[in-house]
């Protein structure tokens, strides 16, 4: 119990000293037998600290920031099971993305992590939007929100690529595009339907997996006539040697929605069609 509290007072006390100016370096030097365990929770504690700088988080921020480190560092260590116990329930999901950054994003980073949200591939705030897009994947257990999740995150990828190309940098595309097609067959994979030709489990009952489909269906109709209405305005505005690329972007959308939108239809209808 003692060692405990003195790990977590540590802690406590390298947060404040990088919050005073101090580096991770110097923290860690401080005390050394706890290095190996404070290096993750200090070193994404002074990332965030460098890239949120320039947004001017408030004192609520640093304040949830550093409860939040504190919970992710008691949950590595093993302490406290009884106060941790929602997170010990969840920790074999957690470990991949990496307890610390993981719950400091789950819970809420402000207004550091609303300007993530709105960052593209190449900007420094991307890696965050990266690491909350994993860990809502992460939690996202059932199929249903597994599948909702990917056709969400499909979207998203197609506003990059518009983003980007309004931006001029055309040499990122093809990554968000391919990412898009991924999250699309994620979505499909999800609902149960046969990427392929490959027959997938069939988890939801069959009431439940028919209800999915005609959701997603419609989520993805929707959004592909959103994509198709903004690449149509960017169009109307764009130099000629952007165009082709707003088009290829608008023909990558359509073939994959298209045929996402179709092969669900298909096995709402008891068709036994794979999804290409």
């Amino acid at each position: 119990m003692k060692s405990r509290g003195r790990d977590d007072a540590i802690l406590q006390e390298c947060l404040d000293r990088l919050g005073g100016g101090e580096t991770v370096a110097q923290c860690l030097a401080r005390y050394p037998d706890q290095a190996a365990e404070l290096r993750p929770a200090l070193e994404t504690a002074w990332r965030l600290r460098e890239e949120g700088a320039a947004l001017g988080p408030d004192e609520g921020f640093r304040r949830r920031t550093r409860q939040r480190l504190l919970m992710a560092y008691a949950q590595r260590e093993g302490h406290s099971k009884a106060r941790w116990a929602w997170l010990s329930a969840l920790s074999p999901r957690l470990v991949a993305v990496g307890a610390g950054l993981l719950l400091v994003m789950v819970l809420g980073l402000g207004s550091t992590y609303r300007a993530a949200a709105a960052s593209v591939p190449g900007e420094s705030l991307y890696w965050l939007k990266e690491k909350g897009e994993q860990v809502r994947l992460t939690l996202a257990r059932s199929d249903k929100a597994q599948a909702h999740l990917n056709a969400s995150l499909a979207e998203e990828r197609a506003k990059e690529g518009r983003a980007l190309l309004s931006k001029g940098h055309v040499q990122k595309l093809s990554k968000v595009e391919a990412q898009f097609r991924g999250h699309v067959q994620k979505t499909l994979k999800s609902a149960g339907v046969r990427p392929s030709g490959n027959p997938q489990p069939k988890v939801l009952p069959p009431a439940k997996r028919q209800q999915l489909r005609k959701e997603l269906s419609e989520q993805l109709r929707q959004q592909a006539q959103r994509q198709a209405h903004e690449i149509q305005a960017l169009l109307k505005n764009a130099s000629p040697d952007m165009k082709p690329h707003l088009k290829r972007l608008q023909e990558t959308l359509d073939v994959e929605y298209q045929g996402a939108v179709q092969a669900l239809e298909e096995e709402q209808d008891g068709k036994d069609t794979p999804h290409r």
